[in-house]
């Protein structure tokens, strides 16, 4: 913060540093009051909505050609994180050079 007589004696602050002020860097992290904090990712959706969307997305996929559900899974690949990938691992051992 800053007086200034010539500003009528008044405080200016520097606006990334007023307290209060929320700013963002990348996705994963929330900066406030100058520290960096873990930025919580979101709960999820009601139960009720999950199982509707669900169903709706089941739905869609037994529609699709193998090409199509090969897309499918590619980009719920790349918007997963570690549990995903930790599950898919696990399902995923004991069949997978099972036809080698």
């Amino acid at each position: 913060r800053h007086s200034s007589p010539a500003a009528g004696g008044k405080t200016s602050t520097d606006n990334s540093t007023k307290r209060g002020n929320v700013e963002t860097g990348d996705d994963n992290f929330l900066v406030k009051f100058g520290k960096r904090k873990r930025f919580r990712r979101p709960k999820g959706v009601p139960t009720v909505t999950f199982h509707a969307h669900l169903k709706t997305m089941l739905e869609w996929y037994e529609e699709f050609d193998d090409s199509q559900k090969n897309d499918m899974l590619k980009q719920l690949l790349s918007v997963s994180n570690s549990p995903q990938m930790h599950l898919l691992s696990s399902l995923m051992a004991p069949i997978l050079h099972a036809s080698c």
